[in-house]
């Protein structure tokens, strides 16, 4: 009979240390999974930070080119044709811009002018720029046929997107738009008011 309780309370306390020991295991292994999780977790946010710190950027200025602007006062506007103008693609940041890609075009600002790419649109493509590096572009007239007499005041608007990517093949985008009052001797060009339904900056 002693015997027989001896080995009952051994067994029990034996399934009691089984289970603390599982226990334990269990707790263990959670503790190392979240451990775990919470390195890839700083990993992936040292990653995203080196990213966003490194990326490139890309900005597109226009300026008139004032000897073609000052002939352009009473010129007719056809489709298809370039307004004297100085449009420059920069690349900025601490790392170089690759494969850029830029459609734009230039229109006359009437109600409801709003972004809708299609093959009359100016299209332009640099395999890379270097930080500091510029590309031109020229982003043609799309539209009908417009007079612009030296003092009527027509306003045209230039816009257009810009799509990038960075060394590890991540992509950018950077809309631009500018109004453009042509006048004499030089044209008047201002950052738009509006966003005319060009995609977000990204």
């Amino acid at each position: 009979m002693l015997k027989s309780r001896r080995e009952h309370a051994q067994a029990v306390h034996k399934a009691h240390n089984d289970k603390a020991m599982l226990r334990i295991t269990i707790a263990s292994t959670l503790v190392a999974v979240i451990a775990a999780f919470g390195a890839l977790w700083t990993g992936y946010e040292a990653h995203q930070t080196r990213i966003h710190d490194e990326r490139p950027f890309v900005a597109i200025d226009a300026s008139p080119d004032i000897p073609e602007a000052m002939k352009f006062a009473n010129e007719q506007m056809n489709p298809g044709d370039i307004m004297p103008l100085q449009t420059l693609v920069t690349a900025f940041g601490k790392s170089p811009s690759e494969r850029i890609h830029v459609a734009c075009a230039v229109v006359a600002d009437n109600p409801g002018v709003k972004w809708n790419p299609t093959k009359d649109y100016g299209q332009w493509d640099f395999v890379y720029l270097l930080p500091s590096r510029s590309g031109e572009i020229a982003c043609p007239y799309i539209g009908s046929p417009i007079i612009q007499p030296k003092h009527e005041g027509i306003t045209f608007v230039q816009f257009g997107v810009a799509e990038y990517h960075d060394v590890s093949g991540n992509t950018f985008r950077t809309p631009f738009c500018q109004e453009i009052l042509p006048g004499t001797p030089i044209f008047h060009i201002e950052q738009c008011s509006e966003s005319y339904g060009l995609p977000e900056l990204k």
